[in-house]
């Protein structure tokens, strides 16, 4: 699992945005994904530093920052915006790392068929038993907008993950 799985992973990030309002505005908001090994380097002070750098290859147990990059190009506000990202194939999320000023992120357990807060979301397990779901559970995030995103507005959202 060198270089191809890189392809792989960023290939498999695709996204859904969900918005308020009319079709005119999804087609306004541009969504670009970026995938950044996070590796641990030696400042110049002789400290310890974590650094992101786009990966030739990973390895299993190295971690990737996803970060998610919206704009709203369109001329009206968009409102109830939703963007849902699958957490891709052998990858697996790192607790409390998601991030998105402006937004709550809600996860899945299920591919992406039901999502809720971290502390609710549930497992059901062959013999029908729920269990809280960990980290390692997750198949989605889901991030809402607390706002309207306003003309030419632009954010990102984000979230790290190993590679298993």
């Amino acid at each position: 699992m060198h270089t191809s799985i890189i392809s792989a992973i960023i290939t498999a990030v695709l996204f859904a945005v969900g918005l308020g309002g009319t079709a005119l505005a999804a087609d306004a908001i541009q969504l670009n994904m970026v995938a950044e090994e996070e590796v641990e380097v030696i400042n110049e002070d002789g400290e310890k530093e974590i650094q992101y750098i786009k990966p030739d290859s990973v390895i299993p147990g190295d971690v990737v920052r996803y970060t998610l990059h919206y704009h709203n190009t369109g001329n009206e506000p968009a409102d109830d915006i939703v963007i849902t990202n699958p957490i891709p194939a052998h990858m697996e999320y790192i607790n409390a790392s998601v991030r998105g000023s402006g937004s709550f992120a809600l996860f899945s357990a299920d591919g992406g068929q039901h999502f809720d807060t971290a502390a609710k979301l549930t497992v059901t397990e062959e013999d029908g038993s729920t269990r809280p779901a960990s980290a390692a559970d997750y198949t989605h995030i889901q991030w809402h907008f607390k706002d309207s995103l306003a003309p030419d507005a632009q954010g990102s959202v984000g979230y790290r993950a190993r590679l298993q």
